[in-house]
């Protein structure tokens, strides 16, 4: 079985179907990122994306971080008001204000050198030891505080339930 890069940043067999963006079912074992950017636009962000932002300050090196590792495309570090023994942030070094934004502007690279640095966190953290939390919080009713698209990686201990009861 042959798993590529799809559209939406999943990776899926490419001898199966999926539905396009237009509902029709198409056999998708080349990536086409361009012309699916063409007919998405993402949900208007609650939040617009602020060049002075914490994130956007650490990846210009104005303000300091403890670094875990980096690449082209992602920059992780440990928070500095950890809930967990472990707790890790992976930002994306794209202007991306949320995970909609994220999935739908960014390119395939970015998307895939993002989530292999998180994946590289995780072990390197030995947060996949005995299990861990990756959060991404989105606007306001997610808990999103800085308006920079970015997961956390928890771990380390028990974390409890996912959210509490309503």
């Amino acid at each position: 079985m042959r798993l590529e890069a799809w559209e939406y940043g999943l990776f899926v067999d490419s001898n199966l179907k999926f539905p396009s963006p237009q509902g029709k079912e198409e056999k998708r074992g080349i990536l086409n990122w361009k012309d699916y950017n063409s007919r998405y636009e993402p949900h208007e962000d609650r939040m617009s994306y602020d060049k002075n932002n914490i994130f956007a300050k650490i990846l210009r090196g104005d303000i300091p971080c403890k670094k875990i590792m980096e690449n082209d495309y992602a920059l992780a570090f440990y928070d500095i008001n950890p809930q967990a023994p472990v707790h890790a942030l992976v930002i994306p070094k794209g202007d991306y204000v949320s995970f909609d934004d994220f999935s739908a502007k960014a390119s395939n690279e970015e998307i895939v050198g993002f989530y292999r640095l998180a994946g590289e966190v995780a072990r390197q953290t030995g947060a996949v030891d005995n299990g861990f939390r990756l959060i991404a919080n989105a606007g306001s009713n997610g808990g999103q505080e800085v308006p920079h698209f970015h997961i956390h990686i928890l771990a380390g201990r028990k974390l409890g339930k996912m959210v509490a009861a309503a």
